[in-house]
């Protein structure tokens, strides 16, 4: 069984994060792998009251509530789809670009091209 002390709140893992800037902060760098590896599949496991007793012990502000409801249950600001499609692209994109580059120090040192 998952404990509502198990994973700390996104106000308290980031504290210079604002709730209304939650979507924006879910697509982009260290937040983005925080909240895909660490949030998200730990919210998904509480059920409908572990999360409300999760939000109440955390005292969670209405702004934050508002904002985990956006980001984590399918508000408009989150779209699966359309970002796994982006992140496809991006690493089709990204590889190809690599085919082309010179190989790394590491890599010509240790012949790993």
């Amino acid at each position: 069984m998952t404990s509502l002390h198990d994973t700390a709140p996104p106000w308290v893992a980031f504290p210079d994060m604002q709730a209304g800037a939650l979507a924006q902060y879910t697509k982009q760098g260290a937040t983005e792998a925080w909240f895909d590896q660490v949030w998200r599949p730990f919210w998904a496991s509480l059920s409908a009251e572990q999360r409300q007793r999760y939000l109440e012990l955390h005292r969670a502000s209405p702004e934050w509530i508002a904002a985990i409801e956006s980001v984590c249950h399918g508000g408009a600001a989150l779209d699966l789809e359309e970002d796994a499609r982006e992140s496809e692209a991006h690493l089709r994109e990204w590889r190809a670009g690599r085919g082309s580059a010179r190989p790394s120090w590491f890599d010509r040192l240790f012949r790993r091209r």
